[in-house]
């Protein structure tokens, strides 16, 4: 089982390295950090794992402890990728921000992913001052400028791309979801 684990793992950080890649732009998203750190960590441990079954046998205290060190890899990997694809999605509780989901993922997840700013990485969503209210953010949306007044990256989304309407949706999804 830990040569198979070994042969798959592999693969499994490839795949995610290009999910990474796709979804997320290479930001450095802290989850991100994290698994980029536990994978290597995990190859180790199952190398370790081999030589010291093949050496001491599975029941030896040394291997049974570097099994459990596997196992501790493979769950904190678990869960920060969970973080990533579930961290943020609203639960069925929070029906009431699906409108604003939509328009999160059709128009901002790309360079926002979970709040944060693969252009900008040290001007995310999340603690932003654009949202102290809505009318600071429905202001910011139409006409996006960059803390010194510059012309940043981010589109203006006009009202015949998001309306009003859409716009308290989206702002009450980040605010609420995001925050």
């Amino acid at each position: 089982c830990l040569i198979l684990s070994l042969i798959w793992v592999f693969p499994t950080v490839l795949f995610g390295i290009m999910d990474w890649q796709h979804f997320y732009h290479g930001a450095w998203l802290f989850p991100i950090k994290v698994k980029l750190v536990m994978a290597p960590v995990l190859i180790i441990l199952l190398v370790v794992a081999i030589i010291l079954g093949h050496k001491y046998g599975a029941t030896s205290k040394a291997t049974l402890f570097v099994y459990f060190l596997c196992f501790c890899s493979v769950v904190v990997l678990g869960y920060f990728g969970g973080q990533l694809v579930f961290g943020n999605s609203p639960s069925g509780s929070n029906q009431q921000f699906m409108a604003g989901q939509k328009i999160f993922v059709n128009n901002c997840s790309g360079c926002h992913p979970h709040g944060g700013n693969i252009l900008k990485p040290d001007l995310p969503l999340k603690g932003s001052p654009k949202l102290a209210d809505f009318e600071t953010f429905l202001s910011f949306i139409r006409d996006p400028m960059m803390p010194q007044g510059s012309k940043g990256e981010m589109p203006a989304f006009t009202s015949e791309k998001v309306s009003d309407q859409d716009a308290k949706a989206l702002y009450a999804y980040i605010t609420h979801i995001l925050e």
